[in-house]
């Protein structure tokens, strides 16, 4: 394994690749259930792998914080490099270019942008677990794509490909709220408020209900036909109902107010779907994007299953309604 590790590094391979293939191919880390750029990181830049140790590489210093001693493990930088006992698994030659190919990332990454590159940032999620997608940059073939890094299962696509067809549903969304608003239809509200009032209606009839057969438990008391322990039981088993029904009633009367404001608000956010869609591809800044997109969703999400096709996955939009 560790052999592989050196030999995908040497050809190129990245952090990302090499953990995903170890992976997929049933390798299991010493520590954790998988791979990660961590892990791979610290195997090629160990020297037991060609046959040395480490000799004074972090010494143990003492702290007093807050009063308290504590033990503190600080890098050292005049690390020693000793011969093991034990046989070296990589060549020296080996060890060298890959060490000089980390170095040479290294001084590229100081001029790395780290200004946002995913316009869907934290918008996007996973149909299958409901996790945030990623932006993960494929160099050895030229591709961006978004995926889930939990669910292998959620297959992931092209970041262009998404996004287009990002924009496409919400002018499919808000093309069904122009013709909801010229038409008056909000079926779908009345249907969920109508539903929510017969809520409320039956909390309140059985709230009643309870109330007279408390009182009427103070009248069995009074006419000694309950005994005070009968009566504590029974009184305290209705109070706790008669609570549990009246944050019920708060609840769903919540819920209402919540209703109303969707079905008033959907006036609001056709003006605003159509700038979104009339100003995306207008731009190029990618955090302009991002806000945009953000003003009228909540989220995404995003389930590619045993794809037919490039596009061959749903979309499943969440606007700001509420």
């Amino acid at each position: 394994m560790v052999k592989l590790i050196f030999r995908l590094y040497c050809e190129g391979k990245g952090l990302i690749y090499i953990s995903e293939r170890l992976n997929k191919l049933g390798f299991k880390p010493r520590r954790g259930s998988s791979f990660s750029k961590s892990t791979i990181t610290h195997i090629l830049t160990n020297p037991v792998y060609i046959g040395k140790i480490k000799y004074t590489d972090r010494a143990t210093i003492k702290k007093a914080v807050d009063g308290k001693i504590i033990r503190i493990r600080n890098e050292n930088k005049n690390v020693i490099y000793v011969e093991g006992l034990h046989d070296a698994i990589i060549d020296l030659n080996t060890w060298n270019l890959v060490q000089n190919i980390r170095k040479s990332h290294l001084i590229n990454n100081n001029k790395v942008d780290y200004s946002l590159k995913n316009p869907m940032s934290s918008i996007l999620k996973c149909g299958l677990c409901g996790k945030t997608l990623h932006r993960v940059t494929y160099s050895n073939r030229n591709d961006v794509r978004i995926l889930c890094r939990d669910c292998k299962e959620n297959v992931g696509s092209n970041i262009e490909i998404v996004e287009a067809k990002l924009i496409q549903s919400l002018q499919i969304l808000l093309d069904k709220y122009k013709i909801e608003l010229i038409n008056n239809n909000n079926s779908d509200m009345e249907e969920l408020l109508t539903l929510n009032q017969q809520s409320i209606d039956n909390c309140l009839v059985d709230l009643e209900k309870l109330k007279k057969q408390l009182n009427k438990t103070y009248d069995l008391l009074e006419q000694e036909i309950y005994t005070k322990e009968v009566f504590t039981e029974r009184s305290n088993t209705l109070k706790a109902q008669i609570k549990e029904i009246n944050t019920n009633i708060e609840n769903l009367k919540e819920e209402q107010k919540k209703i109303l404001k969707s079905k008033n608000n959907k006036e609001i956010l056709v003006p605003k779907i159509k700038n979104v869609i009339d100003s995306y591809f207008e731009t190029d800044n990618v955090e302009l994007k991002n806000k945009l997109l953000k003003s009228v969703l909540e989220k995404v999400t995003y389930t590619k299953i045993n794809p037919k096709s490039k596009d061959d996955f749903k979309l499943t939009l969440y606007p700001k309604i509420y």
